[in-house]
């Protein structure tokens, strides 16, 4: 790891039924991480 890297954490819940490649551009969306951390939150 280095800075600047972005761990992206989950359940099999969200890495079964999105592709990773999904997941890093909604992620790239984003200037904030944590913004986009909401995008995929379902509590």
């Amino acid at each position: 790891m280095i800075e600047g890297d972005t761990i992206v954490m989950g359940s099999d819940g969200l890495f079964d039924n999105v592709f990773d490649l999904e997941i890093a551009l909604t992620i790239a969306r984003y200037k904030d991480v944590s913004e986009a951390g909401i995008v995929f939150r379902l509590d």
